[in-house]
């Protein structure tokens, strides 16, 4: 795929053009972007997911009583969903792209966006008059039409100083400004950017996936890399200054000294190597732990090269999340928050790992003539990152 070529999931504009013209500036609808879409997903299928402990589910009720957009956690009952006939709800399925395939899938078609960058989908049921109420996300999210018909309407730019309801911890817009107004049907798409708000109720019985796009904070980011310099970090240098200057005030702190402080800190963040190794391992966290399944039998390289040998397929887990950057002559390779340097001679190995979803098991043992490759391989099965299938 070029820039330039144009894309069916993008109403037939470049990547280029969408880049340009849309990408976190103005929303874009299309049309038909994924004809005869059918949703990898049924409505009873999402009441049976939020069942499970293990996968983040919502219920958010507009009123139920004399409380207005109620939030619930799941895991939910049966009894639950009989409960809600009559009033205006909607359920949430969070990562949905882990735990089927058919949405991971769908995931990649959006691909023209750095992996790093994708966070998960999202998929969203209501019966007619559900909704979520009018709100705004700090982040790109493209609304797919899986299943029925949802109304959308978007309204003003919105930021953290908008005015939210203050009868419900629900962040639901105290006023809603409507600019455009559509019905989607399955197979329609909307990108809606940043901080615009948008405001979606279900015409009848429908699904959405939402394909959210992660926004890391500066101070969470912050606050992440420093946690990892303090655990890793080899070289912990003392404040010292040999050129300093008589000061006739004793109390003040000079702005000698507070340049020399910040630049202390500054040299101890710049490290290229430390940021790579925090970078990858913090990019690669996956959402939910959960969706890791420890393969305990393989607990060294000999084990991970007798189980490879003994295998037909490798799979990658559907939840966890590979990605790569490089540093002079060496390429990291992070996998669900752990990250491997390893020497550039290994790039067509890492790259592989990152490009592919599955893996026939005998190739993936010509990588592995060297000690480096098999311990990581031997990692990745044993946290459950990687998985094998025989016949």
């Amino acid at each position: 795929m070029t820039p330039n070529e144009p894309l069916d999931v993008l109403g037939g504009i470049s990547v280029e053009h969408f880049l340009r013209e849309y990408w976190q500036k103005k929303p874009l609808l299309i049309r038909q972007a994924l004809p005869e879409f059918e949703s990898p997903i049924t409505p009873d299928e999402m009441a049976g997911l939020s069942l499970e402990e293990d996968i983040e589910s919502r219920i958010i009720i507009e009123q139920e009583g004399t409380q207005h957009w109620k939030l619930e956690t799941g895991p939910f009952s049966e009894e639950r969903f009989s409960e809600l006939e009559g009033l205006n709800w909607t359920l949430l399925i969070q990562q949905l792209d882990a735990w089927l395939p058919e949405a991971n899938a769908l995931k990649k078609l959006f691909n023209f966006i750095p992996d790093w960058r994708v966070d998960d989908i999202m998929a969203s049921y209501a019966p007619k008059g559900g909704s979520v109420g009018p709100h705004f996300d700090f982040y790109d999210v493209f609304l797919v039409q899986a299943y029925g018909e949802r109304h959308w309407r978007l309204g003003q730019w919105c930021d953290a100083t908008t005015p939210t309801r203050s009868d419900t911890n629900l962040s639901i817009l105290e006023e809603f400004e409507t600019s455009d107004d559509w019905v989607l049907k399955p197979g329609d798409i909307l990108y809606v950017p940043p901080k615009l708000a948008h405001y979606g109720i279900a015409e009848n019985d429908c699904i959405t996936l939402s394909v959210g796009f992660r926004a890391p904070k500066a101070l969470e980011a912050l606050s992440s890399f420093t946690d990892y310099l303090c655990e890793k970090a080899k070289v912990n240098p003392f404040f010292s200054d040999p050129n300093r200057a008589h000061q006739s005030k004793s109390a003040l702190i000079s702005d000698n000294d507070k340049a020399a402080l910040q630049q202390l800190l500054l040299d101890s963040i710049s490290d290229k190597e430390m940021f790579n190794q925090w970078l990858g391992s913090f990019l690669s966290e996956p959402k939910n732990n959960q969706i890791l399944i420890p393969d305990d039998d393989i607990c060294g390289a000999q084990d991970a090269l007798d189980a490879l040998s003994q295998s037909d397929v490798v799979y990658k887990n559907e939840g966890s999340r590979f990605f790569y950057t490089t540093l002079d002559k060496d390429v990291y390779l992070s996998v669900d928050g752990e990250s491997f340097k390893l020497n550039n001679a290994h790039f067509t190995f890492v790259q592989h790992l990152c490009v592919e979803d599955e893996f026939d098991a005998q190739s993936l043992l010509t990588y592995c003539n060297m000690l480096e490759t098999q311990e990581v391989i031997a990692i990745l099965l044993n946290k459950g990152s990687l998985q094998l299938e025989s016949d």
